[in-house]
């Protein structure tokens, strides 16, 4: 394999994992949501605590609409520098 060849291998695995992590943030979120519905019966008998987070719709859509909206905005940035610079130099972006 020529070395041109294993740094466009190292690139895109590289790319991936970063990718993949980006976008573990939002799916641990929602399968937090979804298993933690025991917890919020369980926390409902219970006079004397606050409510958890998770009771109140307006919460939980605040925080997927911020994560959402996050990533958006950070695209935007990336993207026209991407068409100033080309993609040949993208790695001068960090």
């Amino acid at each position: 394999m020529k070395k041109s060849s294993f740094v466009r291998f190292a690139i895109l695995g590289v790319a991936l994992i970063a990718f993949t992590s980006m976008n573990a943030n939002l799916n641990i979120l929602g399968f937090t949501v979804i298993c933690m519905e025991d917890v919020v019966h369980s926390q409902s008998t219970n006079e004397t605590e606050e409510g958890h987070w998770l009771n109140d719709p307006k919460k939980k859509s605040v925080l997927f609409s911020v994560i959402a909206i996050g990533q958006l905005l950070g695209t935007f940035p990336i993207v026209s520098r991407m068409r100033i610079m080309g993609m040949r130099f993208a790695e001068r972006l960090k």
